[in-house]
Order: structure tokens, then sequence, then C-alpha cells
């Protein structure tokens, strides 16, 4: 147990999952409470939209534009404009 009841889950040894065996990893889950987590500002490159560094997915039915709406967003970064009132 870590602090404020937190747990580390100890990497298992190898075990047999079907047909395969699963190696171990040296990687652990640490878990932590939302409550005890820092808030941060976030920048954004579309406001309310798409955050600098965070994971934003645009999915859909092929055809929508998604491959459009991605180079738009990246051909604006690139030359530093900010997308501010614009309504897609």
């Amino acid at each position: 147990m870590l602090d404020h009841g937190c747990a580390v889950v100890e990497p298992q040894p190898y075990r047999i999952l079907g047909s395969r065996i699963a190696a171990p990893t040296d990687r652990k889950l640490v878990v932590q409470r939302a409550s005890d987590v820092a808030l941060e500002k976030i920048e954004w490159i579309w406001p309310g939209r798409i955050a600098v560094g965070k994971l934003t997915l645009i999915g859909g039915s092929p055809g929508l534009g998604k491959s459009q709406i991605t180079t738009f967003l990246a051909a604006t970064e690139v030359i530093g404009r900010v997308l501010k009132g614009v309504h897609l």
C-alpha cells in the first residue's frame, strides 16, 4: 500500500493464457485518486476542442472529412495561426 490507500500491483511470474505464455514485465500500475492529481493549465490549439500535447480523437464514417480537418489543423499550427471563433 502507498500513502492515501493507493496500491501498487507487482509484476507476476510467467503464466499461461490460453495457448500463450505471458512474460512478466517490469512495469507497475500505480493507482492515484483524482482528488490527489494536481491541476494544470491547458494550452489550446483550438479553444475548448483540441489541447496542446493531449490526445485528441477524430472519429467518424468514411468520407466525412477527417483527413481534411487534420490537414487543416496541421497547416494552421505550422503557420502559427490560432483557431479562435472557428465553427465547423
